[in-house]
């Protein structure tokens, strides 16, 4: 679950193996995503769309479609599974890119990432990469899979954690709150307060215990601004107990105006998800007075308690 930034491969990789693939992956997103950053108008359009189409190329999302539903997949219709690999190719495009593009644009260029080496685990070759932002240190595994036409990612996995995973779920008895302020986004981001009568839709993620350093410090818990509180959620028609993170309360402040930037990627993350319309367009409300050019993705991220 912990974001990192688009990476360059500076490791060399022999011709025609997994590295390979994934180094000319990411190699052409992160030219896209230079492009993305620093154009506007249809050359940004374009920027964004030839990200998505690398990593396409590489992550075989039919198979992972496959994968996640595990014996369901036989059992629902071919009209439903397509649905379902649609949302899936979405909701897990969208958030690789947000896990290769943390930080600043003119960062972008500064990013490096390694090859630290190949095993094979249960017939499949799985390619280790790290990745350093100059701010944060992570590392992205590619599993992958030889194809008659080469070399497809049937799964990706950062911080232990895979990307195919998360579910959509609902929060109840909160409500979203800005009362915290964030001079990175130009405005005040989103928290969590009590509130009997309300609700957060969000995506539940499960979070293995080696990757719980890493959320904590995401979140802000080791430099105290934030603490993690015991909730229940509401997902797949169960109900499930789970983490969430929220500001201390003497990091908040008065409630007002959101930062449109954040406001952006919150209702950008809702619709790749599948959450409720009714959620879309109260975050639509709360974004049309300011809107702003978003400098990188951020959500609300609930932790599943193991």
């Amino acid at each position: 679950m912990t974001s990192i930034a688009v990476a360059l491969i500076v490791a060399a990789a022999q011709p025609g193996s997994a590295s390979a693939a994934v180094q000319s992956t990411q190699d052409k997103v992160r030219s896209a995503l230079s492009t993305w950053f620093k154009s506007e108008g249809q050359a940004r359009t374009r920027g964004r769309e030839q990200a998505r189409k690398a990593v396409s190329e590489l992550i075989d999302f039919d198979a992972l479609a496959r994968s996640t539903l595990g014996k369901k997949w036989d059992e629902i219709k071919p009209a439903d599974r397509s649905r379902y690999t649609t949302a899936l190719k979405g909701a897990m495009e969208a958030n690789y890119l947000a896990k290769m593009r943390q930080g600043k644009s003119t960062d972008v260029d500064r990013i490096r990432s390694e090859v630290t080496g190949e095993d094979v685990q249960g017939g499949k070759t799985v390619v280790h990469t790290k990745v350093n932002s100059g701010e944060d240190t992570a590392a992205i595994d590619y599993v992958m899979e030889k194809r008659p036409k080469g070399w497809r990612a049937v799964d990706v996995i950062t911080e232990g954690g895979s990307l195919a995973r998360g579910v959509a779920a609902v929060l109840r008895g909160y409500r979203l709150a800005f009362d915290v302020e964030s001079r990175f986004w130009g405005g005040r981001v989103a928290n969590l307060a009590e509130d009997k009568d309300g609700e957060v839709h969000g995506v539940l993620f499960e979070i293995p215990l080696p990757a719980k350093e890493a959320v904590l410090r995401k979140e802000g818990v080791s430099t105290g601004l934030s603490e993690e509180i015991d909730v229940f959620v509401e997902a797949e028609g169960k109900r499930i107990a789970a983490k969430a993170y929220v500001a201390r309360p003497e990091k908040r402040g008065e409630e007002g105006p959101a930062s449109g930037r954040l406001l952006e990627y919150l209702i950008e993350g809702a619709q790749e998800r599948g959450l409720p319309e009714s959620w879309v367009e109260l975050l639509r409300r709360q974004a049309a007075g300011t809107p702003q050019p978003p400098p990188g993705r951020v959500g609300l991220k609930v932790e599943q308690k193991r």
